[in-house]
């Protein structure tokens, strides 16, 4: 019997079957903390960008994920409003305060924005400037408590798939380092350490 070498296989070829998209941004919690401290918070824009934009997919939602980002204090409620009810639906019991988490965001970064104003102003430094950077810290605590309840409705609770860092990721880490060098400089100036 002779074997045609050049002859189509014989076997149906089929792509693998795409694995579902997840309905909320996964990441794991070194690589958030890093994204977001690295960019002085800078980060949540993408985050929530992120966040809307893989709802808008999994849901073929009528919404604009640019918006949400932007105007993120509007929306952080739906945002953990939608991952809780995502965690009832599949049955998953965790423990969090989507609420609490949203209002803490939203107070947080207020009073930080607002500090950054007053500060960019010229009123009340350095106490507006320490006050501005120190915000940081319970943003980052409530966005992460969101992040944590997302990884876990989306059955990744330590965010295996999106750990390791980009280009893209390093590119905004750099940059963000030449703004916490310009930040330290202002703070040394400020405080009289460095000369204006």
């Amino acid at each position: 019997m002779e074997v045609n070498v050049y002859a189509p296989p014989a076997a149906v070829v089929m792509d693998a079957p795409k694995s579902p998209a997840a309905e909320f941004y996964i990441v794991s919690k070194s690589k958030f903390f890093v994204l977001f401290f690295a960019t002085v918070g800078a980060y949540q824009l993408y985050w929530f960008y992120m966040h809307w934009a893989r709802y808008r997919r999994y849901h073929k939602a009528q919404l604009w994920p640019v918006a949400r980002a932007i105007f993120s204090l509007f929306f952080t409620h739906s945002l953990g409003g939608e991952i809780a009810h995502r965690l009832d639906r599949t049955g998953v019991r965790h423990r969090w305060f989507p609420g609490t988490l949203a209002t803490g965001y939203v107070l947080s970064q207020i009073i930080g924005t607002i500090c950054d104003r007053l500060s960019a102003n010229d009123i009340g430094s350095p106490v507006t400037d320490i006050v501005g950077l120190t915000a940081l810290l319970p943003i980052s605590y409530c966005l992460w408590g969101i992040q944590n309840a997302a990884n876990i409705a989306c059955q990744e609770s330590r965010g295996e798939s999106n750990r390791t860092f980009t280009w893209a990721n390093w590119l905004w880490i750099v940059l963000g380092m030449l703004l916490w060098g310009l930040v330290l400089i202002g703070l040394g100036m400020i405080f009289g350490l460095l000369p204006e």
